[in-house]
C-alpha cells in the first residue's frame, strides 16, 4: 500500500470500487476499506463516480460485455485532509452519501 500512495502522489491516477465487486440490482452495496485507506495515506481527494446502468452491459457473473447505454455521474472532490486514520467511517459515509446522490439523479448526459 505504501508504494501505491507514493505513485499517487507522484501523480499517477487511481480508479477504486468501493464496492470491490459488480451490483446485481444497481444498488450501492457495503464498501470495502482499502480503497479509503489507500485515499488516507496519499492524502489523494476522492471524487465520486456513479456509473448507473452498467448491470445490463455487464452482468455480476459475467465477462461479456453487451451493447447499451450508461451514465457516469461525477461529483465534487472530497478533501480526504479533512479525514484522519479514525476517521475512515465518516469519510466512507461521507463517499457513499456523494454516491447515492449520483445514484438519484435522473438527469441525462
Amino acid at each position: 500500500m505504501q508504494h501505491a500512495a507514493e505513485r499517487i502522489r507522484n501523480g499517477a491516477s487511481v480508479l477504486i470500487f468501493p464496492e470491490g465487486t459488480r451490483s446485481v440490482d444497481g444498488r450501492l452495496q457495503e464498501f470495502k476499506r482499502g480503497g479509503f485507506k489507500l485515499a488516507l495515506k496519499s492524502g489523494c481527494d476522492i471524487i465520486p463516480v456513479v456509473i448507473k446502468g452498467s448491470r445490463h452491459i455487464m452482468p455480476k457473473g459475467s465477462f461479456t460485455i453487451r451493447r447499451g447505454r450508461f451514465t457516469l455521474s461525477v461529483g465534487e472532490p472530497i478533501r480526504v485532509g479533512d479525514y484522519t486514520g479514525k476517521d475512515i467511517k465518516a469519510l466512507m459515509a461521507r463517499v457513499r452519501e456523494e454516491m447515492l446522490k449520483g445514484l438519484e439523479d435522473t438527469s441525462e448526459c
